[in-house]
């Protein structure tokens, strides 16, 4: 399964969800495209196990950082079924727009950037 969502970022708005759910393991790729240069905006695949809608202590998967030029992205295989989300969020000011492109081969996403 494959979606897309187009968001932004800023010192006011330094966060976005988009939850989604595994049906069954699989694994789980996300890439954040279209920044604007010298920004530091992360990517985050957070399992949530509790189902709260928050990152708590334990539930982060996996996080990357954008470094200079490097294209913020996740690739985490053998992810168990459950509900996850991806959290797109900017450190300091940044301001960006994003591409966020996410694939997964764990059976269905229900709301997936939604």
């Amino acid at each position: 399964t494959t979606a897309a969502r187009r968001g932004s970022v800023s010192a006011s708005d330094t966060a976005n969800l988009y939850q989604f759910t595994l049906a069954q393991r699989g694994n789980v790729n996300a890439v954040l495209t279209g920044l604007a240069p010298g920004t530091d905006v992360g990517l985050r695949l957070v399992r949530d196990r509790n189902n709260n809608g928050l990152v708590d202590a334990g539930e982060v998967v996996a996080t990357t950082h954008r470094l200079g030029d490097r294209t913020p992205q996740i690739n985490v295989q053998a992810v168990e079924a459950g509900s996850y989300f991806l959290q797109t969020f900017a450190t300091g000011d940044a301001l960006s727009q994003y591409s966020l492109r996410m694939s997964n081969t764990g059976g269905q996403t229900s709301n997936l950037l939604a």
